[in-house]
């Protein structure tokens, strides 16, 4: 009897134990998906948070972007033709988005083809552009100066 009652008592041990891990796992944030293109973290899209992000094409490239930008200032693209979309997932300044120049020239010069401050996805015409300029937010208004046409 004694035999008995220790393999019921092991058995119901080791059924709550499996229980309990089951419902650890179902609980477990890993263990759940998300639909929205987003992380738990912040990336959209592949696109991390912090980043200015550009896709090869007019897709989402399944969450590949070519270019991924994490610093203020002009940064070259090379051989782009055609539409991009873009995503900013850059950290606003006082609520205020950053600029995003797309400027002609190389190193963040040659004048634009537009500057937008946004936060989200975009798009733009990659073919005349050879660099984008990532701009902070100045917070109070003033105007800023973006792909002068000389050098830098």
């Amino acid at each position: 009897m004694t035999t008995l009652r220790s393999t019921r008592t092991a058995f119901r041990v080791a059924a709550a134990a499996t229980g309990i891990a089951v419902m650890a796992l179902i609980a477990s944030p890993v263990a759940s998906a998300r639909t929205d293109g987003s992380d738990a973290a912040g990336t959209v899209a592949g696109c991390p948070v912090g980043a200015f992000c550009i896709y090869p094409g007019a897709t989402w490239n399944n969450g590949h972007p070519e270019y991924v930008f994490y610093s203020y200032g002009a940064h070259n693209i090379y051989n782009e033709i055609g539409t991009r979309w873009t995503y900013n997932n850059q950290y606003p300044d006082g609520g205020i988005p950053p600029t995003v120049a797309y400027c002609y020239g190389s190193n963040g010069t040659g004048g634009a083809q537009f500057a937008n401050n946004y936060l989200g996805a975009s798009s733009f015409d990659a073919t005349p552009i050879n660099s984008i300029e990532l701009i902070k937010p100045s917070g109070g208004g003033d105007s800023i100066s973006v792909c002068p046409l000389g050098s830098r």
